[in-house]
């Protein structure tokens, strides 16, 4: 047994006892996410009737990421947990997670939603067990409209099933975020209808949802999770030049190296997005304006 899973299995034994010792219903108030774009949802249906709290802080790899004992002390006070689908964190620590609340309602908030293959991979912290079947699968599926419409139906009829007394309460508020995503989806048709380039560089392959939804070609710097060789490099900087493509994308949780290359070697522009930002609605606007501005 490692260290790490060690650690872990005390303070599941941790998270027990307190359990036990606090005398309080467990998981009354607290539904825990995986990502902050899902509590943005989550906390525009219920407003504050549930107390959201997001696994992966800001600036963190959701593919990587390994949660802290006071994360792990959460779970005790845990109603239910909204995965976000197959993405790193969940592969490695879901079934730690469960056991460590046995009582804590699962749910999937990507059911329903078509998924897409990719050239991705999954970086697991060590020791964690693969999930084969879904190890191809691209996790991003909140990055387009559409996708993201499914998710806030999912965790609407969530809520509903954990707190029936207030339905109507959360009905308004979801028509009114579902208002705002189908909004949102105009504006990125429109943009994306003006844009002359329909082709982007990404580092990591995260907009493949929203590439698919408007017709976009994504072009990712990552091969299966690991850099570029330079002949890989070589190749991707000619095919820039060939399609004329003017912007790059790159993310605070990844390394700018072979960005600044690309950009220094084609003139294209860097762009810092961030979709697993907490303003869902701002991070896909921010995105679309990137690669209409020529």
């Amino acid at each position: 047994m490692t260290i790490k899973k060690s650690y872990l299995f005390l303070f599941i034994a941790l998270i027990g006892i307190y359990s036990c010792r606090s005398g309080r219903k467990s998981g009354a108030d607290f539904v825990i996410v995986t990502i902050l774009p899902q509590q943005y949802f989550a906390e525009r249906i219920v407003g504050g009737k549930f107390n959201i709290v997001c696994m992966v802080p800001s600036g963190n790899n959701p593919e990587s990421y390994e949660p802290v004992p006071s994360q792990l002390m959460k779970l005790s006070d845990c109603k239910a947990y909204f995965r976000i689908g197959y993405i790193g964190f969940e592969l490695a620590w879901m079934d730690k997670l469960k056991e460590a609340n046995p009582n804590m309602q699962l749910f999937n908030t990507s059911d329903g939603i078509q998924l897409l293959k990719s050239d991705h991979a999954h970086v697991l912290p060590e020791g964690a067990e693969t999930d084969s079947d879904h190890s191809s699968i691209d996790p991003h599926t909140w990055s387009s409209p559409k996708n993201a419409a499914v998710i806030v139906k999912n965790m609407l009829d969530a809520f509903i099933k954990l707190d029936p007394s207030n339905e109507s309460y959360y009905q308004k508020n979801g028509r009114e975020l579902l208002a705002e995503i189908h909004q949102t989806d105009s504006l990125l048709r429109d943009v994306f209808s003006k844009t002359k380039t329909k082709a982007f560089v990404i580092y990591h392959p995260s907009l493949t949802y929203l590439a698919h939804d408007y017709g976009l070609t994504q072009i990712a710097v990552e091969h299966g999770g690991k850099e570029p060789s330079p002949t890989q490099l070589k190749n991707l900087i000619d095919e820039v030049r060939n399609m004329h493509i003017h912007v790059i994308f790159i993310q605070k949780e990844f390394d700018k190296r072979n960005v600044e290359i690309i950009a220094g070697e084609t003139g294209c522009k860097p762009v810092q997005i961030n979709p697993l930002g907490y303003d869902w609605k701002t991070e896909m606007l921010n995105i679309a304006q990137a690669l209409y501005a020529e």
